[in-house]
């Protein structure tokens, strides 16, 4: 599969303009996902490898313009291409790049799996927003502030091990759309294991419980948005009160 190259503008392949916003850049790239995904349109010869070479470059342009820090690299570098290239070259001068250019198998599944990464965290802070609104409502007079502190350091374990987690998720028969979601259950198990493993060795606590109820209310809004079966298959709900209380 042929890599996007470097000098492909990012924002172009979105169809974006350079000023776009988050929302504005993740809804391109779903409306391209949806129009280009091998496993959505099917195999079609000569054309399905168009699509999974443009599908490589879609997945590049979003990871990185999805990433603050890139796409400000990125930026600053076009900024200064632009006034390169409106310097006049003298006839016969060897004009090389100064550093290799990246490319190859490897990059683009590091640019792949970054942007999986992006999405865990997208779709997990998602779910962690509807996770504190349940409890709130079934802990009448707890602070919001409370509950929303403990999603940020929720949302960073979930990052952990992407490949691992993506790998786990596609031995589980999750569809390339699902993986993202699929990881993010895997890691909320992995999570309530922690945190009962945690709670065994200093005694159960206001921030293990916490914890373990957001660690349930996450699984079951994610756990929704799969199938049955697959949700089966990734080892089920983590039951992550029901795991402190059997340590208590």
């Amino acid at each position: 599969m042929a890599a996007r190259q470097p000098d492909e503008d990012p924002y172009a392949c979105l169809g974006v303009p350079r000023d776009a916003d988050l929302v504005v850049l993740r809804a391109a790239y779903r409306r391209l996902a949806r129009e280009l995904h091998p496993d959505l349109v099917g195999v079609d010869g000569r054309a399905d490898l168009d699509r999974q070479r443009r599908m490589a470059s879609v997945n590049e342009a979003w990871s990185l313009l999805s990433d603050p820090v890139r796409r400000a690299t990125y930026d600053r570098a076009a900024a200064a291409r632009r006034v390169a290239d409106t310097v006049v070259r003298r006839p016969g001068v060897d004009i090389r790049p100064t550093a290799p250019v990246r490319g190859g198998v490897g990059h683009r599944r590091e640019a792949w799996v970054q942007s999986v990464r992006v999405r865990i965290r997208f779709l997990g802070a998602l779910a962690g927003r509807s996770a504190v609104q349940t409890l709130l409502v079934r802990h009448p007079g707890t602070a919001r502030s409370d509950w929303e502190a403990r999603v940020e350091p929720i949302l960073d374990l979930l990052a952990e091990d992407t490949e691992g987690r993506l790998r786990a998720a596609r031995q589980a028969g999750a569809a390339p759309l699902d993986l993202a979601n699929a990881a993010l259950l895997l890691g909320l198990r992995e999570i309530a294991k922690r945190t009962a493993e945690d709670a065994r060795r200093v005694g159960v606590t206001d921030e293990h419980a916490h914890r373990a109820e957001l660690v349930d209310r996450m699984f079951a809004t994610l756990g929704h948005e799969l199938p049955f079966e697959l949700v089966r298959a990734l080892g089920d709900a983590p039951r992550a009160v029901r795991r402190l209380r059997d340590r208590s």
